[in-house]
């Protein structure tokens, strides 16, 4: 067997470690509910640290390339447990407004998304015509928008 150098061994361990929380959280989400589970700061955002951790040229990348990371980071968590997603998703969908959710996960990530937009637009490789907030914005609606319509459409990949 060879030897993994310790940098690759901890990068699995965290990745494993954030797929064991994120299990574990939705599994509390459908039995005793959204608003009762106290973890959920811990669920998506620990799964996008450990993505981005992982990924020693991450902030290198292009903007497109990253804010692809961000988000198929949460999406792949929802894609390994589908049930219980489908369950997380319509306890959101219940509720006004994803703030009434969840408001630090939902700002950590608003903030995470236009801090990618700023730098790409500072590099040149978006249009700087909007504000970087706002296309945040939009880019996590674009992403509950999609997982909505997964959770309406049994087997939609």
């Amino acid at each position: 067997m060879v030897n993994q150098p310790m940098s690759n061994r901890r990068q699995q361990q965290k990745a494993e470690t954030a797929q064991r929380i994120f299990e574990a959280a939705l599994r509390l989400f459908r039995e005793q509910g959204y608003g009762a589970t106290t973890v959920e700061q811990t669920v998506q955002m620990g799964r996008i640290a450990a993505a981005i951790g992982g990924d020693p040229g991450f902030a290198d990348r292009p903007t497109r390339a990253r804010l692809h990371a961000v988000l198929r980071s949460m999406a792949v968590g929802f894609a390994a447990q589908p049930d219980e997603a489908r369950a997380l998703t319509f306890e959101i969908m219940a509720r006004r407004s994803l703030f009434d959710v969840d408001p630090q996960n939902i700002t950590a990530l608003d903030r995470l998304l236009a801090t990618i937009v700023a730098e790409g637009q500072a590099r040149g490789e978006l249009r700087d015509t909007a504000p970087a907030a706002r296309i945040a914005t939009l880019v996590r609606g674009a992403y509950f928008l999609g997982l909505f319509e997964w959770v309406q459409a049994p087997g939609l990949d």
